[in-house]
């Protein structure tokens, strides 16, 4: 039997990209991709190619891709996207049990992303993750995007939970700053290629699902 280790927490939300799917190979081809038409094949570096996944894209392609039409360059980003998001991505260890054991331990389960609602709907769907997650607040759904709480103030109506009654997870600044405007507990992954934020003081630090696990659920076996 699966129970709760913190009763009060009824709902997780997990940020997409980074925490409930490893998009981070799809995110650097989808970039370098871009730089190779746009950008006369001047790729960034690794370490910068890693950070594009988390915030907006308009403030990416603002910053990293001046004087590039923009309607050109967010075709050109979601027709990859729709293409090669499934194949170039993939579930984390432990994901598929950990889920399992969070819902039949009876929390409510939710997705937070700034990705569009078309290819996050595609990605859920084709890892099965729809199956454990009730609600997706995508890119369209919200007029400020994280790290304003305008998503988690959503999911916390949709749910009808108090913010003393959530927890969020993500690998991102915007992630974390999100949790913290809304005033809910705050998980940081750090599995990722990503670095970590400096002067940042989530209530855990999660390295793999199995720590998700050990945040959230204690599991009693009966004995023979």
């Amino acid at each position: 039997m699966i129970k709760k280790r913190n009763d009060k927490i009824k709902l997780i939300i997990f940020d997409l990209d980074g925490t409930a799917l490893d998009t981070d190979l799809y995110v650097v081809l989808n970039h370098v991709h871009l730089c190779e038409k746009y950008l006369d094949g001047k790729i960034f570096p690794l370490s910068t190619l890693i950070q594009f996944s988390g915030p907006a894209l308009a403030d990416t392609f603002d910053e990293y891709y001046p004087n590039i039409d923009k309607k050109a360059l967010t075709d050109d980003f979601r027709d990859f996207s729709l293409k090669y998001t499934c194949k170039y991505s993939r579930l984390y260890d432990h994901e598929i049990e950990v889920l399992e054991k969070l819902k039949e331990a009876g929390y409510y389960l939710a997705i937070l992303t700034t990705k569009k609602k078309e290819p996050t709907g595609i990605v859920l769907h084709h890892f099965g993750l729809d199956k454990y997650f009730s609600m997706a607040v995508s890119l369209e759904d919200v007029n400020k995007i994280k790290p304003d709480p305008e998503g988690v103030y959503k999911i916390m109506e949709r749910f009808k939970v108090n913010s003393d009654e959530i927890a969020i997870i993500g690998d991102s600044l915007t992630d974390y700053l999100a949790g913290k405007n809304a005033n809910i507990m705050t998980l940081f992954t750090t599995w990722g290629l990503k670095k970590v934020p400096e002067n940042i003081k989530p209530d855990y630090f999660v390295n793999t699902y199995k720590d998700i696990e050990e945040v959230f659920l204690d599991e009693w076996k009966e004995c023979n």
